[in-house]
């Protein structure tokens, strides 16, 4: 097992301890005998998952740095933590519909007060958890359609919402609620995540390690990207060539609030290179920096680190604005000239116009001859694909590959690769769709 895989099969394992437990407090037959008592069951396992689920989904979320080596990456644990959401999301739908159609086998008046607050506080305290989430939820799962402040604003109202059903499912009665470890299981994990929400959303102004850096310059190497320049005003951050940071900036130009950008300064320079295209409210706005305004970073964070890797004969593909992570990989690599790597780096644009740093790549393709610039553009020759990587490349088997740039470019190529005949442990990307 590797390490990367532990992560996953530790969620999975919380899942199955109480399942199990569950199955052996009762006979099955008992649980499934009728109509009534199959609802029931359902609806127990289901407020069960839920709740686990939800409290997962939030632990995840704090961006606790450790996570990342057990799960390959910051891209895999928001993926898992997208995915969790809506599982447990329907999970939590699921339960207090179960238990209504329960209630409706004898009377369906009894049914419809399980959706209606009164004097039974765990009850009510159900209900009002169970809506916040349904909200949260709701909106994190049409979340291009609402500017990034909003969806933060909604989603710090889940540690109010996790709260809530932590105790309901303390005081409902249950199978789960009148078995001691049952109980006390669920209850850790919800505290756990509670603490995890409390580090991230209402302590992290002091908890959360954070540098400060001075902005010091602001440019604009191609029209609708922006590259800014930062010195650090006290300890500078370590990153290894292609990580990543989360940024604030405090200036009255823009938003304060973080955002992942790639690092595409070298580690051996003094300053930190953020180059940055202009695709939502926020990252249009860059430009309009002020030199001198100070950031926030946070991290590094990322496994998509080419030094990582044993073998050095390497592919590198980007798209677009993808290219941001090697540059940092490029110059990091062209600096240093270790003895025995061998990288092609594929960069696919529409034209010559749109690539960043042309002519900085092919001078460090003509210093180094480890590293070989390969600029691809589309208008002329269509969409880079497998085939064509594989002919200029001299083969895809043997080497590492990575590949970073718009999703639609990257799931293409990804299923190119695999489809023939690529192990998917040596391709690598990295996404940044986080919240």
């Amino acid at each position: 097992m590797q390490k990367k895989d532990v992560g996953l099969l530790t969620i999975i394992g919380l899942f199955i301890v109480p399942l199990v437990i569950w199955v052996f407090m009762k006979p099955l037959y008992l649980r499934f005998l009728s109509t009534e008592t199959s609802f029931a069951s359902l609806g127990e396992i289901a407020g069960l998952f839920g709740i686990m689920g939800i409290s997962i989904v939030v632990i995840l979320s704090a961006r606790l740095k450790f996570l990342e080596d057990y799960f390959g990456g910051y891209d895999r644990v928001y993926s898992i933590h997208h995915t969790l959401g809506v599982i447990s999301f329907l999970a939590l739908l699921i339960h207090p519909i179960s238990l209504a159609l329960q209630y409706a086998q004898v009377s369906v008046i009894d049914a419809a007060w399980l959706f209606i607050p009164s004097s039974d506080v765990a009850i009510t305290l159900g209900i009002i958890s169970l809506l916040l989430m349904m909200i949260v939820l709701s909106v994190t799962m049409f979340a291009h359609r609402f500017s990034y402040r909003v969806l933060k604003t909604i989603h710090s109202s889940f540690g109010a919402a996790l709260l809530l059903g932590g105790v309901h499912g303390f005081l409902v009665p249950s199978d789960i609620s009148r078995n001691s470890f049952m109980k006390f299981y669920v209850i850790g994990i919800v505290v756990i995540a509670l603490g995890a929400y409390a580090y991230r959303t209402l302590l992290g102004r002091w908890l959360v390690k954070r540098h400060v850096y001075g902005i010091e310059q602001v440019n604009t190497p191609v029209p609708g990207v922006t590259e800014v320049v930062l010195l650090p005003v006290d300890k500078r951050i370590n990153h290894k060539p292609g990580q990543f940071v989360f940024v604030s900036f405090d200036d009255p130009n823009v938003f304060n609030e973080p955002h992942p950008f790639s690092i595409s300064s070298a580690p051996h320079e003094d300053v930190l290179r953020l180059t940055i295209k202009g695709l939502g409210d926020f990252t249009s706005t860059l430009g309009k920096l002020s030199v001198g305004s100070h950031a926030l970073i946070e991290g590094p964070f990322g496994q998509f680190v080419y030094s990582n890797h044993e073998n050095k004969h390497q592919i590198w593909i980007a798209g677009g604005v993808g290219v941001t992570p090697f540059l940092d990989m490029a110059r990091d690599l062209c600096h240093r000239k270790p003895e025995g790597y061998s990288v092609d780096f594929f960069y696919t644009v529409r034209n010559a116009p749109e690539a960043l740093f042309y002519q900085e790549l092919s001078s460090m393709s003509d210093q180094y001859n480890g590293f070989r610039f390969i600029p691809y553009f589309s208008d002329g020759y269509g969409f880079l694909n497998a085939q064509a990587v594989a002919t200029m490349s001299g083969g895809l088997f043997g080497k590492e590959i990575f590949v970073c740039g718009p999703p639609p470019m990257m799931n293409s190529l990804v299923g190119q690769f695999t489809a023939g005949g690529v192990s998917k442990k040596v391709i690598h990307f990295e996404l940044f769709k986080m919240l």
